[in-house]
């Protein structure tokens, strides 16, 4: 939803996500070109950005180097995406809109203590990002339509996804009460879909609810004959308590209505999604033999129906475009700094498996990453195992205290990087050490000359580490993690 921000606010907002992503100064000349903007423009956003954020920013600002941005201890970029979102007027303007589509113009100017002209210009600007998701903005009254219902209905679960976070989850309706109704819901219609239970789901079924209220439906689909019984049933049952959720909204139990809800939380079955869903479980199980790590099987169907609700929504609006939910983009950068090899093999896999062209930096490419990340529970865990951590075999003919303090002083500069084990080669009785155990070791570094068949592996220092040796020891460290 950035591209429905006023141009300054969204280049002020990809302005703090470039200096944040970067780990180097960056000179205001390299914004300007970055933004395709001028250095005062620069100049002069950064100067706003540290004037309203710098309790939330640590901005670090030199004529020699340029600028570099740092997030204090306990701070969140996020609350940056909070404020723009509590202050956006197109971004609260759609939400208005979507609850009230009866106003015309002239009216939200009132409304919005705008004049008409300078609503209208918002609204052009709105209408530009909306039209990217195939919605559009009807005039008289002022309203959110499309071709495909379904098109707006998953755009506001995404908004409301993100204005739930300044706590105001949809105004007058609480999300508990309506989260437990469609899991009771789903439990007593299809309760093999509960693993597959959303926060998403229970956001669709309150926006199918108040756009079929507005005279909005949804084309209806064919349905199992039982299936509905059993939903109209349910319905039935819990007519009382569902009204009492939604209180103000006036609906009776028409098959239509029923119809309505039902595919707002209950997954689309047809030759296409079916050949989507195998071409999704194809790409898990290559992701596993690609990355040689296994997946549990109760998981497999979970994290395809995951993917599958990603690329149907990719397909109905187009690119996710997130302002305060873009965990995605921000924990892709962190993954391909530290796991480079494996993202670009997802990567690679991803645009393999599914059924239509994904650029590099596509928005459903860095979600379904994440969606690998964060919902294939030992995922993290095993590509941590799997980073490479040099074994360094330090062997001294001096004493076992000498290479003791070796090592320290090899531990002290490269971390977590190596892991040291010490030995000590007693030349008078050379019989207690077993150069066979070397073998286990990426590198060996020893204080004499040392016969071993790894001759690659060996690193020969001095009784003191010279400018010489370190740089020696540190190249072979980088050789190995490359």
């Amino acid at each position: 939803m950035k591209d429905l921000l006023d141009s300054a606010t969204s280049r002020r907002m990809g302005m703090i996500e470039y200096l944040l992503y970067s780990d180097n100064w960056i000179t205001a000349a390299q914004l300007a070109r970055k933004f395709n903007v001028s250095v005062r423009t620069v100049n002069n956003d950064i100067h706003f950005l540290k004037g309203k954020w710098s309790h939330i920013i640590c901005f670090e600002i030199s004529l020699k180097f340029g600028i570099h941005l740092r997030l204090p201890p306990n701070n969140t970029i996020k609350e940056i995406y909070r404020y723009i979102f509590e202050h956006s007027l197109p971004l609260t303007l759609i939400g208005d809109i979507f609850l009230n589509p009866t106003l015309s113009i002239s009216e939200w100017a009132i409304e919005t203590d705008r004049s008409e002209a300078t609503l209208r210009r918002i609204l052009i600007k709105m209408e530009e990002g909306l039209q990217k998701r195939n919605i559009f903005l009807s005039k008289r009254p002022l309203a959110l339509v499309s071709q495909n219902e379904c098109a707006v209905r998953i755009f506001m679960m995404h908004y409301l996804r993100e204005c739930s976070l300044p706590g105001n989850w949809c105004l007058d309706l609480s999300s508990l009460d309506i989260s437990q109704y469609v899991y009771q819901l789903i439990q007593d219609v299809e309760p093999a879909s509960i693993p597959f239970f959303h926060e998403e789901n229970a956001v669709l079924f309150y926006i199918a609810i108040v756009r079929y209220c507005q005279g909005f439906n949804d084309e209806p689909r064919e349905i199992d004959p039982d299936r509905f019984a059993k939903l109209k049933d349910h319905f039935i049952k819990t007519k009382h308590r569902l009204q009492n959720i939604f209180i103000g909204y006036f609906f009776d139990l028409s098959d239509a209505f029923i119809l309505n809800l039902y595919q707002a939380i209950f997954p689309i079955e047809n030759k296409t999604q079916t050949l989507l869903k195998t071409q999704i479980l194809s790409l898990i199980e290559d992701v596993q033999s690609g990355l040689s790590i296994s997946i549990e099987p109760d998981e497999v169907l979970s994290l395809a129906h995951s993917i599958q609700f990603k690329v149907n929504h990719y397909q109905c609006i187009g690119p996710f475009n997130y302002i305060v939910w873009d965990n995605s983009s921000m924990y892709l950068h962190i993954l391909k700094k530290e796991f480079p090899e494996d993202i670009e093999k997802i990567s690679t896999l991803v645009k393999t498996h599914l059924p239509f062209p994904l650029q590099p930096n596509s928005s459903l490419l860095q979600e379904i990453i994440y969606t690998f990340y964060i919902e294939w529970t030992n995922l993290s865990l095993a590509l941590e195992d799997r980073k490479k951590v040099i074994r360094i075999a330090l062997i001294s003919d001096i004493s076992y205290k000498h290479a003791t303090i070796l090592s320290n002083q090899l531990s002290k500069r490269f971390g977590s990087f190596v892991q040291l084990t010490r030995f000590f080669y007693d030349c008078v009785n050379p019989d207690y050490f077993d150069q066979r155990t070397l073998e286990a070791y990426d590198v060996l570094i020893s204080t004499f000359t040392l016969t071993t068949q790894s001759k690659d592996k060996l690193i020969q220092i001095d009784a003191i580490l010279t400018e010489a040796s370190w740089k020696n020891i540190a190249e072979k460290i980088l050789e190995i993690r490359r």
